[in-house]
């Protein structure tokens, strides 16, 4: 959850309402964001979204090169 809540600060956008055991962030930081970036809220959670959906899908195809490559090494031995 941490590192969600660190993605938020980033982006500026409050993941506590999707997922509940994060802190809030306050109200001042989301207007600081929405001020600076000049983005609706909706855009940084379609972009986080978009970001977390290829990152699983990356992870995937990494489990199955990690597991390619652990049965070629036990097919040497």
């Amino acid at each position: 959850m941490q590192l969600l809540d660190e993605i938020g600060k980033i982006i500026h956008v409050d993941f506590s309402e999707s997922v509940k055991s994060l802190k809030k962030y306050s109200s001042v930081e989301l207007q600081e964001a929405r001020t600076i970036y000049n983005l609706p809220e909706k855009d940084f959670k379609e972009k986080y979204y978009s970001l977390l959906e290829e990152h699983q899908q990356l992870l995937k195809e990494h489990q199955k090169l990690l597991k390619l490559k652990l049965i070629d090494f036990v097919k040497k031995k």
